[in-house]
């Protein structure tokens, strides 16, 4: 895929995003880890428009890394095989300006903004390459693309009230199953949502987000700040609970350190190994 023509709108979603986002940062910076508020500068080429995928390469480059266009929301074995690749996905697409707070798809803002600062942690690197190199191994069963499509259907426009209600459903459905009898993918994609989208990490004694998810959904911070949300520690059976990615969480996992992520990334790889080895797939 290559760069696309984005039009003047787009441009301008853009730059109303970076601006409140900024401003947005500078008001909730207690609430947000080092891993992103240190690196937060390397966006600053990025203020006035929409990067193209060359210039996201060159930013990355420097650390060993690359990017490669996604369409939208892509399945985890397909971002978890990028990531062991050194490669960040990044979407091609962007979202529409009543989107501006809280988009319900990965988009170009998201993985810009959300993805890239933390990028440039080592630690957060050294731990994207832990989730990675077990993930990006796994078997793909048929509940995971049902999965996967389903949340597809979700996010995409276009759909009504009744039919995103429908699909809701036979998601949670889908995912009530799924929690019980979890599939490798299936396993690696929930720590890939708790910890790289939805992630908080104790800092200075106080409870800190690096989730790309929560950076780059400004009434989800916002929410965070002020202390209107249910926390609790990230573990392997926390990881298996039902969730929706497609709805604003009100509950969320806290790391104690990295030891403790690290922990869980193990404990979930050693789970993977066993589960392969025990069945067999097509």
């Amino acid at each position: 895929m290559h760069d696309l023509n984005y039009t003047d709108e787009d441009h301008g979603t853009w730059r109303l995003f970076y601006k409140e986002f900024q401003l947005h940062i500078r008001k909730n910076q207690k609430f947000i880890h080092p891993f992103f508020l240190d690196n937060l500068h390397v966006l600053d080429s990025f203020s006035e428009e929409i990067p193209s995928l060359k210039d996201i390469n060159r930013l990355v480059e420097p650390i060993g890394w690359s990017a490669q266009y996604v369409d939208g929301y892509a399945p985890g074995w397909e971002i978890a095989r990028m990531l062991n690749q050194n490669i960040i996905p990044v979407s091609a697409k962007i979202r529409t300006p009543e989107e501006v707070f809280f988009a319900n798809e990965p988009d170009l803002i998201h993985d810009v903004f959300g993805h890239i600062p933390t990028l440039f942690s080592e630690e957060y690197r050294s731990l994207l390459k832990r989730w990675s190199s077990i993930s990006s191994i796994l078997p793909v069963q048929e509940s995971d693309r049902s999965q996967f499509h389903l949340n597809k259907l979700i996010a995409n426009e276009g759909q009504s009230a009744d039919q995103i209600d429908q699909l809701k459903q036979a998601a949670s459905l889908l995912a009530a199953f799924m929690s019980k009898n979890p599939s490798p993918a299936y396993m690696a994609d929930k720590a890939y949502f708790w910890i790289f989208e939805f992630g908080m990490l104790k800092d200075s004694n106080r409870a800190k987000v690096f989730g790309a998810g929560l950076m780059t959904s400004m009434n989800e911070l916002s929410k965070i700040a002020s202390g209107d949300y249910q926390v609790g520690p990230i573990s392997y059976e926390k990881l298996l609970e039902e969730s929706l990615i497609s709805d604003m969480q009100n509950s969320y996992l806290l790391a104690d350190s990295i030891n403790s992520i690290e922990s869980t990334i193990d404990r979930i790889s050693h789970s993977l190994i066993a589960l392969m080895g025990n069945h067999s797939y097509a």
